[in-house]
C-alpha cells in the first residue's frame, strides 16, 4: 500500500503515512483517541484539504519546524505532525501523541522529521 487517503479535497489529500513495509502508526494511534477527538481531525483534515492557504485557524493548527516544514494538527490534547508534499496537493500526517506539558516532545518532533524524510525518498520529491 503506496497511500492511505483520509480526507479528499479540491486542493490536497491528507494522508496517513504509510512506513516501506505498511505499517500506518499515526492511524493507529487516531483509532485510539476519544471519539471527540477524532471528529474535531477529521473537520480540521476536511477545512485544510479544501483551502489553499492556511488561516490562523482558533489553534486547529501551528507550524512547528520552520526549517523542516513540520505543521502540528491540534484537536484537543492530542497532535498529530504533518507536512505537505511538494507540489503533489498532498499533506502527509506522520505521527500523532498526547500533550502532557507545555513543550512538545523531541523524540517525537524527531520521529516526524524522519519519516519525512523518508517519504521524500520513497516518493522522490521535495516538499
Amino acid at each position: 500500500m503506496d497511500r492511505y487517503i483520509f480526507e479528499k479535497g479540491s486542493v490536497h489529500d491528507v494522508d496517513w503515512y504509510v512506513s516501506e513495509h505498511g505499517r500506518t502508526d499515526a492511524l493507529e494511534f487516531y483509532r485510539r483517541i476519544p471519539t471527540s477527538a477524532r471528529k474535531k481531525l477529521a473537520v480540521m483534515a476536511k477545512f485544510i484539504a479544501n483551502h489553499p492557504e492556511l488561516p490562523p485557524a482558533a489553534g486547529w493548527w501551528t507550524k512547528v519546524d520552520r526549517k523542516h516544514g513540520i505543521w502540528e494538527f491540534r484537536p484537543s490534547r492530542y497532535r498529530f505532525f504533518y507536512f505537505f508534499f511538494g507540489n503533489a496537493g498532498r499533506i502527509v500526517i506522520t505521527n500523532g501523541y498526547m500533550k502532557k506539558s507545555q513543550e512538545t516532545p523531541q523524540q517525537e518532533l524527531e520521529a516526524a522529521r524522519r519519516l519525512k524524510k523518508e517519504y521524500e525518498t520513497r516518493h522522490g520529491g521535495l516538499s
